[in-house]
């Protein structure tokens, strides 16, 4: 059964990734005020739903630092969900509002990826980190800077393809990696 979340949750987490990288070029071709425009704000409303599916699915994994995970995400979640309400009545403060929710997705990331690390360590490693430059650099889209976030993405987007070859090329020993989890 874990296998089957890991495998959906790695799916999910790939497909957004994708998505992402669109909102991201949509972006950086239109501006920032873009981002109330119907496209960029379906496509948030979009990766909100497969946020909290990804969430659902990568919680029923035996995770090290669940705990993390279980506080971080929902509160980014509930953050993030009000700057789409924010930028569905055209109030720019929106856009900080899912900056600032984002935040949490290097916090309760920290789970999610330190379970694969457990089996791939390198891309692990580069996938977590990516990720984290993406959301960090997300505010440097207000100076113009927003083609940091959107190669970071990129290169993140790439990482989470790999994790994906992985998990559905491999059938890993899910115990072996649940009683690894119970002993750190």
């Amino acid at each position: 059964m874990a296998y089957q979340n890991l495998f959906r949750g790695t799916l999910i987490s790939t497909f957004a990734a994708l998505l992402i990288f669109f909102v991201l070029l949509y972006l950086v071709f239109n501006g920032i005020s873009s981002v109330t425009n119907l496209i960029p704000l379906s496509l948030m409303y979009i990766l909100f739903i497969l946020a909290i599916w990804a969430y659902i699915e990568y919680r029923k994994l035996p995770m090290p630092h669940k705990r993390i995970f279980n506080l971080a995400i929902p509160s980014g979640l509930a953050i993030v969900f009000a700057g789409l309400i924010l930028l569905s009545l055209n109030r720019f403060e929106g856009a900080y509002l899912i900056v600032i929710g984002y935040l949490s997705e290097p916090i309760g990331g920290i789970a999610p990826f330190s379970y694969y690390m457990m089996f791939d360590r390198k891309l692990g490693a580069f996938t977590y980190t990516l990720g984290a430059i993406y959301v960090l650099a997300l505010p440097l889209f207000i100076i113009n800077l927003g083609l940091i976030s959107l190669v970071a993405d990129g290169l993140k987007l790439i990482g989470f393809v790999q994790l994906y070859r992985v998990v559905s090329n491999s059938k890993f020993d899910i115990e072996g990696l649940r009683i690894k989890t119970q002993n750190r």
